[in-house]
């Protein structure tokens, strides 16, 4: 097989991260804070509190949350997906309530050709959790 030099197009990456907060009583179909960006190198992403509108192209957005659950982490879970223009679109990201340590993402490709929506909503609330800022994020990486 030959390749032609004129013929191989480098692919650009733009990344976008940022936290993720929730300032009060963490409940069903309600959606996280989504705060400054630490990193935004996307063309024409703007940003309301809990909403990005994303510009065509191709994505990978992955959503983690830092859940604290010490006081009985067997009864108290969440679970949280990512939206695209009011429809779940990922994987459900969750905390894990069987007495081992970590959390699942939420994790979504998708293809846009034209500007739509993303925000993280919480799915899912079994006992009583809080999330902690520190360990919430939500990585956005896009080409084309």
């Amino acid at each position: 097989m030959t390749y032609l030099i004129n013929d191989i197009q480098k692919v650009g990456v733009q990344a976008y991260q940022a936290g993720l907060s929730y300032n009060s009583t963490v409940l069903v179909n309600t959606y996280l804070t989504i705060e400054t960006p630490d990193h935004n190198s996307i063309d024409d992403l703007t940003q309301s509190s809990n909403t990005l509108n994303l510009p065509a192209g191709s994505y990978l957005i992955e959503a983690s949350l830092g859940v604290v659950n010490s006081v009985n982490p067997v009864s108290n879970a969440l679970e949280w997906m990512i939206e695209l223009d009011s429809t779940e679109n990922s994987n459900t990201g969750a905390s894990i309530s069987n007495n081992k340590a970590g959390v699942d993402c939420a994790v979504s490709d998708f293809t846009l050709k034209e500007t739509q929506d993303v925000k993280v909503k919480i799915t899912s609330v079994t006992g009583t959790c809080t999330i902690n800022t520190e360990y919430s994020y939500l990585t956005i990486l896009r080409t084309g």
